[in-house]
C-alpha cells in the first residue's frame, strides 16, 4: 500500500521530496504562527498534510497544509464561498503557507459507511446546497479543468470523449460553484448539520458535473444498474435528468485516465469505468 511519502513523491518528484524535508519545519513554523498545540497528523494522509490540533483556548481544529499548487487557493475560496453551508468551515487561511485551519467535524464517519441508495440521496441534495454560493469569477471553470481531454493523449476511445466533450459544452445553460470532487470520502457526519462535505476542488460549471466523482467510486461488482440508480437521484435533484449526469461522468472516467497517463501511471481502471458508463447510456 502506497504512503503519503509515495503518493507526494510519484506526482511531484523532486519538488514533492523537498516538500516532504521541508514540512516538519513547516508545522512547527505555522504551529506558533497560529497558536496551535496538539498537532498530530491524521491517519490517512493522501496528497496534502493533515492533522488534528488545538487552538490556545482548546477548541478543537483540523490543520490542513496543502502541496504549493495553485488548488489550495481555489479551495480556500471555494470555502469561503461556500462559508459553512453545506461544506467544512474555514476558520482561517494562510495563502502564503498554503495552511488552512477548519473546523474539527464529530464523529466524522464517512459517507461510505452507509446504504448506498441513502448516501446517493445525500450527497445529491448537498449538492443542490453547495451550488447556492456564488461563484468566484478566479476560479477555474470546467472547460479549463478539462484541458487534457480537449488536447487528448494516446487512449482508446479519445477521439469519442473530445466529441462528447465539445458536445456537452455547447449545451451548457448555466454554471454554478461546484466542489468538483463529492465523492463518499469527502461527506462527512457531523453535529452542526447531518453531513458536512470536505476538500472542495472549486471548480466554475455545469451543475451535472457534480455527480461524477461520487459515480466513480464505492461500486457494486456489476455496477452498470447502479450508475443508472445513481444517475437517477441526481439527475433529479440538479435537474438535468440522467443522462446529463451519465455523460459527464463517462468524461470525468476519460479525463482520469488522461490524467494517469500524464503521470506515468496505468488507465486501466479508468478506462473500465468509461466503459462501465457507457453501457449505462445505451441501456
Amino acid at each position: 500500500m502506497k504512503t503519503f511519502a509515495d503518493n507526494v513523491v510519484e506526482w511531484w518528484g523532486e519538488e514533492g521530496r523537498r516538500w516532504l524535508h521541508d514540512l516538519p519545519d513547516q508545522i512547527e513554523r505555522v504551529a506558533a504562527k497560529h497558536g496551535l498545540r496538539d498537532i498530530r497528523a491524521v491517519s490517512a494522509l493522501s496528497f496534502n498534510w493533515v492533522g488534528y490540533a488545538k487552538r490556545t483556548d482548546g477548541e478543537p481544529v483540523v490543520l490542513k497544509i496543502c502541496f504549493p499548487r495553485d488548488e489550495a487557493r481555489d479551495e480556500m475560496t471555494a470555502l469561503r464561498a461556500f462559508g459553512g453551508r453545506g461544506s467544512v468551515d474555514l476558520l482561517a487561511a494562510d495563502p502564503e503557507e498554503r495552511l488552512m485551519i477548519l473546523e474539527r467535524l464529530d464523529p466524522g464517519t464517512t459517507l461510505a459507511e452507509i446504504d448506498d441508495a441513502q448516501a446517493t440521496d445525500v450527497a445529491a441534495k448537498l449538492a443542490v446546497e453547495l451550488h447556492k454560493a456564488t461563484p468566484d469569477p478566479e476560479l477555474r471553470t470546467l472547460y479549463d479543468w478539462c484541458r487534457a481531454l480537449r488536447v487528448g493523449c494516446r487512449l482508446p476511445g479519445i477521439d469519442n470523449a473530445k466529441m462528447r466533450l465539445k458536445k456537452i459544452e455547447s449545451t451548457v445553460q448555466r454554471e454554478v460553484l461546484l466542489h468538483g470532487d463529492l465523492h463518499q470520502y469527502n461527506i462527512l457526519r457531523a453535529t452542526r448539520a447531518p453531513w458536512v462535505s470536505i476538500d472542495p476542488k472549486g471548480i466554475v460549471g455545469d451543475p451535472a458535473f457534480e455527480a461524477a466523482m461520487f459515480l466513480h467510486n464505492e461500486l457494486e461488482e456489476d455496477f452498470v444498474g447502479q450508475l443508472m440508480r445513481r444517475a437517477a437521484v441526481f439527475g433529479e435533484a440538479l435537474q438535468c435528468g440522467s443522462g446529463r449526469v451519465l455523460e459527464w461522468t463517462f468524461l470525468q472516467s476519460m479525463l482520469s485516465a488522461c490524467w494517469a497517463v500524464e503521470n506515468g501511471s496505468e488507465p486501466t481502471a479508468d478506462l473500465a469505468h468509461a466503459a462501465a458508463v457507457q453501457r449505462a447510456l445505451d441501456a
